[in-house]
């Protein structure tokens, strides 16, 4: 549960990088490479910009090193943090803190890319809980089964922002997403060993349950989604087959006392 004292930390972060990045721009939205939500988190987990960028070998640079602690701040998808996990934990004693952003409550304002005006921002659907990401996990799950990785989750409150430059009347279609603003944290949740990712596995399933039951109660809206979710399971030890339900696969929770 995240403290009203963080929250206010996580605040103060954005409104500050949000004041400078717009003043180091000339008063214009997003022509540095660096994109506001990743320096947000990464002052947020650590304000020593000395230990900010560590070079690492092989051409990887990690975002943030205390000692033997790595952080990384993964704002997109997980899949293009496999390689340099890999390689952490082949060549280094670090313990690895992949941060992850997912925005539960998110905020859309369009921008005319030839004026630079934009429009009132909107509400817009967010990621409803932490199975929304679980799919996520199968790009790191064999990493996260070493427990020389953990995930640091921070449900947030984003503004997106997009240019009218897409397709149809009002040129939303196909659009170009510009940047994802952090505004707010509302909570977070800490996954630190293999088991912590039983969490992820509905109390509401039966003993033996499909991967068309497992959607059904993480209430995930991609059956795709639900297959990877349930690949990430297996891959951390935590569910294995029992068989078939019908025609389909059948998979149960792996007995921690066997």
């Amino acid at each position: 549960m995240i403290s009203e004292l963080e929250r206010e930390k996580f605040r103060s972060i954005c409104r500050a990088v949000l004041t400078e990045r717009t003043a180091a721009e000339g008063g214009g939205i997003g022509t540095l490479n660096e994109k506001r939500m990743h320096i947000a988190l990464k002052r947020f987990v650590c304000p020593d910009e000395t230990k900010y960028e560590a070079d690492m070998g092989n051409r990887f640079v990690a975002d943030v090193k205390l000692d033997d602690e790595i952080f990384e701040i993964q704002t997109g998808s997980l899949y293009p943090l496999k390689a340099k996990l890999e390689y952490y934990i082949e060549n280094t004693d670090c313990h690895v803190t992949v941060v992850h952003p997912i925005p539960m409550k998110r905020f859309r304002i369009w921008i005319d890319p030839k004026t630079g005006e934009s429009q009132p921002r909107r509400r817009i659907a967010g990621v409803t809980s932490i199975f929304g990401e679980a799919h996520e996990l199968v790009y790191i799950s064999e990493a996260l089964a070493t427990g020389r990785v953990a995930v640091w989750f921070l449900f947030i409150e984003e503004e997106e922002y997009r240019f009218l430059d897409g397709r149809g009347k009002d040129k939303k279609a196909h659009s170009s997403r510009f940047e994802r603003l952090p505004v707010d944290i509302i909570d977070e949740a800490v996954f630190a060993e293999p088991s912590d990712f039983l969490a992820l596995i509905p109390e509401e399933l039966p003993e033996s349950f499909t991967v068309e039951e497992y959607r059904a109660a993480a209430k995930i809206p991609h059956g795709k989604h639900a297959y990877m979710a349930v690949a990430a399971l297996q891959n951390l030890g935590l569910v294995e087959e029992a068989g078939k339900k019908g025609r389909a696969k059948a998979w149960k929770k792996v007995d921690s006392g066997q």
